[in-house]
């Protein structure tokens, strides 16, 4: 998409729809007013939880170990932050502030394991006539790991070229811890500072209890 002038007013801030994964502008004049936000963060709410492995219920027959709990699933990836190139932008004459916000969704979390089953109990010798003998009692079956959390998604990447030569690039910074981002405190006038944070990760599920011994 190419046009002449890209016009933020004061306080106004510029939101893509959510199925939009990246922007190409050509701009000639990119003016704003104080206070003007392009948000190309990833505005999706945290992914559900994933599913919970299946619990082994019951007990096994005779000396037979119990089963293993399922494996809990893992959690969702974050949606990254949406990607931006503006080119052949001229000198920047603005007296506003502009950020361009860049976060990245959060992960989903992990399910939990499921639970193990009873190991089967111990035969007698009369129990156990014509049926192989006596034997002791089984130990439980493990529970099912936990799933891993969702990695958090990463910030928007964002491209700017000047069609001047010598132009100053904009301040590009990326918070140090996850989640979501506030507005830089420190913008002078007529600067553009591109800043965010990628999404927090998911918590990883529990895992399931062992059974317990027959």
């Amino acid at each position: 998409m190419a046009f002449g002038t890209l016009y933020l007013p004061k306080g106004f801030t510029l939101r893509f729809d959510q199925r939009i994964k990246s922007v190409n502008w050509s701009v000639n004049n990119v003016v704003f007013d104080d206070g003007a936000t392009i948000d190309l963060s990833a505005s999706d709410p945290k992914p559900p939880r994933a599913h919970d492995g299946a619990s082994r219920t019951g007990q096994q027959g005779y000396c037979t170990p119990g089963d293993g709990g399922d494996p809990g699933g893992d959690g969702v990836d974050g949606t990254p932050g949406i990607d931006l190139t503006i080119t052949n932008v001229g000198p920047l004459t603005s007296s506003g502030t502009l950020w361009i916000k860049t976060d990245g969704g959060p992960g989903g979390d992990g399910g939990n394991g499921g639970n193990g089953q009873t190991g089967g109990g111990p035969r007698s010798t009369g129990e156990g006539l014509f049926h192989g003998g006596s034997c002791g009692g089984a130990g439980g079956g493990p529970g099912g790991r936990g799933g891993k959390g969702g990695a958090g998604g990463r910030p928007g990447k964002v491209t700017i070229l000047f069609a001047v030569p010598g132009a100053v690039p904009p301040t590009n910074e990326v918070a140090t811890v996850c989640g979501p981002t506030t507005r830089p405190t420190m913008m002078p006038a007529g600067s553009m500072i591109i800043a965010g944070a990628a999404g927090c990760g998911g918590q990883s599920g529990n895992n399931g209890r062992s059974g317990g011994h027959g």
